[in-house]
């Protein structure tokens, strides 16, 4: 299917156009140039980063490298072999605007294929439909999400990271444990912030930040920006792709995706109850999910969770600590602690018995991978 060929649809129809105006008393920190701009108030979905993997023959790959290309206009350079993120590969090919496309060569000629796209190679497709298309293209060739970025840029500045830390601070925001607020004073225009909602490591959050001065001034707008990864990234290219094969806005599954990450609203005693709590949603955020056209999306992480990543889980919340102090403690003492904990583990083995063999098999059937491939890399989704 060679995806480059279709009807043109102008790039502005992933903007949303807004009318009627913002109402200043709910977002006291837009500037009143903004309130009353010239002539309508607009928002922009993007769809800001995609990576993940696939695998396919040679064939197939030259087709998608030259897909690539055709699609968001830009060139790739040579091959070279490279490290990324832990995972050695033997091929990878770096484009002008900095996507990346890794592969191995398997036995069979087979090709296992990461693709990176940040948002500056996404920009060079100015045509909707193509890029509705090209994402249709993707998941017809099984492709397996990593990272989605999503993102709205707000040119009348109304949403403001003073919105979301108030909602914190009052116990409102809900969604997410953690927020910081960062000022950036290295760039050479004024300089910007950047406010997260969410735990970093986690594998989502949102950020909300000064575009003006992270793009030096070419995009004056704050954005909005979600971040999946993972098991939350294949939920949200699912829920594209899904947009790509109906009638519905992709401009909306973009917003939607965005605002999916948070909620904002105050638990009250229901007015004649004594117990029962009502959720009160924070007037600014409804009036801006009903501007930029997000509706309300439920998304998951996907699959459930495998007996062993329960017990891998329970691990790493309930015994890394136990596990730090004795090292802390052998340390002082003259055991040496990876011996210790290398007789544990032979310990443990003696006592494996059929049961949690065959929950170690459950859990490679259910992930859909050998025993060579470690766990680090099914839940980085190399494979």
């Amino acid at each position: 299917m060679n995806i480059s060929q279709g009807f043109a649809t102008p790039l502005s129809n992933t903007g949303s156009f807004l009318n009627p105006p913002l109402n200043p008393e709910n977002f006291p920190f837009a500037k009143l140039s903004c309130l009353n701009p010239k002539p309508k108030q607009k928002f922009i979905s993007r769809l800001d980063w995609l990576q993940g993997l696939l695998t396919n023959s040679a064939e197939q790959f030259d087709f998608v490298v030259g897909e690539l290309s055709n699609v968001f206009k830009d060139t790739f350079g040579e091959d070279q072999g490279y490290f990324f993120e832990g995972k050695a590969f033997q091929h990878h090919r770096i484009s002008d605007r900095g996507a990346m496309v890794f592969w191995n060569i398997l036995e069979n000629g087979d090709r296992d294929i990461l693709i990176m796209l940040p948002a500056k190679f996404l920009a060079g497709c100015s045509d909707v439909y193509l890029l509705r298309r090209f994402i249709l293209f993707l998941s017809e060739l099984e492709f397996r999400a990593s990272r989605v970025d999503s993102a709205i840029d707000d040119f009348t500045k109304s949403i403001h990271w003073r919105l979301f830390d108030d909602a914190y601070d009052s116990g409102y925001a809900h969604g997410f444990v953690n927020t910081h607020f960062e000022r950036d004073k290295k760039r050479r225009v004024a300089s910007g912030w950047s406010y997260y909602l969410g735990d970093l490591s986690s594998d989502r959050y949102l950020i909300n930040y000064d575009k003006s001065a992270e793009s030096d001034g070419e995009i004056d707008a704050n954005r909005l920006e979600a971040r999946f990864r993972r098991k939350w990234a294949k939920s949200s290219f699912k829920i594209l792709v899904d947009s790509c094969n109906s009638d519905k806005d992709f401009h909306q599954a973009l917003v939607e995706l965005t605002c999916s990450t948070v909620d904002f609203y105050e638990e009250r005693v229901k007015e004649g109850t004594t117990s029962v709590i009502e959720k009160i949603p924070l007037q600014w955020w409804v009036d801006f999910k009903n501007l930029v056209g997000a509706e309300g999306i439920t998304i998951t992480s996907g699959r459930t969770k495998t007996s062993i990543e329960n017990t891998l889980d329970w691990f790493e919340n309930q015994v890394e600590a136990s596990l730090a102090m004795v090292e802390n403690f052998l340390d002082k003492t003259t055991d040496n602690f990876c011996e210790w904990l290398m007789d544990r583990v032979e310990s443990g083995r003696r006592k494996l018995k059929n049961l949690h063999l065959n929950k170690v098999d459950s859990a490679l059937f259910q992930l859909g991978v050998n025993d060579s491939v470690s766990y680090k890399e099914v839940m980085e989704g190399f494979f």
